[in-house]
Parts: structure tokens; C-alpha cells; sequence
């Protein structure tokens, strides 16, 4: 089983979204929750709503990070840091092939 075209898009949003919070950060963590990138995505998309289904992926894709380690949970939000994997891959521009391999992996465990 592959990933499907509402997963595929949102990885691209929320790689998107990471890539502007890492470039634009004045300090050394980002948070992120899955309303905070539905605001961005409608702001940025001058009014179209996120579909339901990339918002539950956009979910789920959060989770599999935070399980797998690449980020941490507190509260409703998830924080990435400046010293963590997911940070490098977003300063260097490889953010979507990562991603989309924590998706892969996540896929094929469950």
C-alpha cells in the first residue's frame, strides 16, 4: 500500500509551513500545531479552506514525527528545535524527501 494524493499533499503543506517558520525563526524552537497550519495554508491560499482529509493526515503525519522522535508534544502543540534532525532537513531544503519517508515508514508499520 502507498500514500495517497491527500497525504502526498500534506506533506507538502506542512513542509512547506516548516520550511517558513525554520527560514523565518528569531529563536531556536518552532511549534506546530495542525490549526496553526490550517490558518497559514488559508491565508496563504487567499481563503481555500484545507480539505478535511490533508487536515487528518496533516495529523497524523505529526504524530508519526513525534513517535518516531523527530519532534516533541507539549500540549496540543508540537515543538521542533534547533539542535534536531527535522530542523537540518528544513534549513537544507530536503524537508519533503523526509517527510515523505516518515510517512513511508509509518505506512508500513500499521
Amino acid at each position: 500500500m502507498g500514500i495517497g494524493e491527500s497525504e502526498r499533499h500534506a506533506v507538502e503543506v506542512l513542509a512547506e509551513f516548516l520550511q517558513n517558520c525554520v527560514r523565518y525563526a528569531k529563536g531556536a524552537s518552532v511549534a506546530v500545531s495542525v490549526k496553526r497550519v490550517k490558518k497559514w495554508y488559508e491565508k496563504r491560499s487567499l481563503g481555500n479552506r484545507l480539505p478535511g482529509t490533508v487536515a487528518y493526515f496533516l495529523a497524523r503525519i505529526l504524530i508519526a514525527l513525534y513517535r518516531q522522535g523527530y519532534i516533541y508534544k507539549i500540549g496540543n502543540n508540537y515543538v521542533l528545535y534547533k539542535d534536531m534532525e527535522l530542523w537540518r532537513a528544513a534549513k537544507e531544503g530536503f524537508l519533503r524527501q523526509f517527510l515523505l519517508a516518515v510517512v513511508a515508514k509509518s505506512v508500513a508499520t500499521t
